[in-house]
């Protein structure tokens, strides 16, 4: 079992920084042109397909665009009293392609997974659970860490052949990487045939700006 968590007050993952985003974005991005977001998705990769280790997600921040999605491959995922967590692609005329869509939709149901990615708004760790993002959500730090740290010890007793087979076998849900792949191609087109999206990431980059107030959003 590998536990992800995070050493900074406020944030699990947060998203890819939308200045690198737009710089590509100009540029017509192709797959092999999209970097860090390429590891984002060869990451994923590795956690799902690749290796019969259990990934449990310990967000207790912000977890948003890039920082969902990877998250979201994770094979479970608990939230403390900070967390916030959202896809917000879809508001800066991008999708969430590093398997964000693709994964979200088996983990909280089609209807659920299409409110969240198309209002693309914040939900906290309450909410997340009665999504289906969360397995379960708790009242403190502590909490949080002492109940995951205690899952991790008490699954680490068991035969790793068995728990081999089980990822093994609920790997059908995820999507496969030509899938993901895809996904990929479609947002490239997107960047390349809907340029004006470049100016509302400008927008968005203003309304956000932390110079004004010290204070990130």
């Amino acid at each position: 079992v590998v536990i992800f968590s995070s050493a900074i007050p406020g944030f699990f993952i947060s998203h890819f920084d939308l200045k690198n985003l737009l710089s590509n974005s100009t540029n017509n991005p192709t797959p092999n042109d999209l970097g860090p977001l390429l590891k984002l998705v060869h990451c994923g990769r590795l956690i799902q397909n690749t290796t019969s280790t259990a990934f449990i997600a310990e967000i207790n921040g912000r977890t948003y665009g890039g920082g969902q999605e990877l998250s979201s491959q994770m094979d479970m995922r608990f939230a403390g009293p900070n967390a916030l967590i959202a896809q917000y692609e879809n508001s800066n005329a991008f999708v969430a392609e590093a398997g964000g869509q693709l994964n979200l939709g088996p983990i909280m149901g089609k209807a659920r997974a299409m409110e969240h990615l198309l209002a693309s708004k914040s939900i906290d760790a309450k909410s997340g659970t009665e999504f289906g993002l969360f397995n379960r959500n708790f009242g403190s730090e502590r909490e949080l860490r002492s109940e995951v740290d205690a899952l991790a010890a008490r699954i680490g007793l068991f035969p790793q052949s068995s728990l081999n087979d089980t990822k093994f076998s609920l790997g059908f849900m995820s999507p496969t990487a030509k899938m993901v792949d895809e996904q990929i191609e479609r947002m490239a087109m997107i960047a390349e045939e809907e340029p004006w999206h470049q100016d509302i990431v400008v927008e968005t980059l203003a309304s956000s700006d932390e110079s004004k107030n010290g204070k990130s959003h």
